[in-house]
């Protein structure tokens, strides 16, 4: 499976945390042709001692 990120957003979120959102091309058992497109929505939040965690995470395949 190889993957190509062609966006990244990111925004603040209230209590410190980073919500980001990632889009693009999914490469299915090497086939880089057609790959599947995707999206990505997660939120990263710190924790006390300075290192980070994702609280929430959502990933779709976009085809049809």
């Amino acid at each position: 499976m190889q993957h190509k990120v062609t966006t990244t957003d990111s925004h603040p979120s209230p209590g410190g945390g980073i919500l980001t959102m990632v889009t693009g091309d999914l490469a299915v058992d090497g086939n880089v042709t057609t790959p599947l497109k995707f999206a990505q929505t997660f939120l990263l939040m710190p924790t006390p001692d300075g290192s980070w965690f994702i609280h929430n995470d959502v990933f779709r395949l976009n085809y049809g």
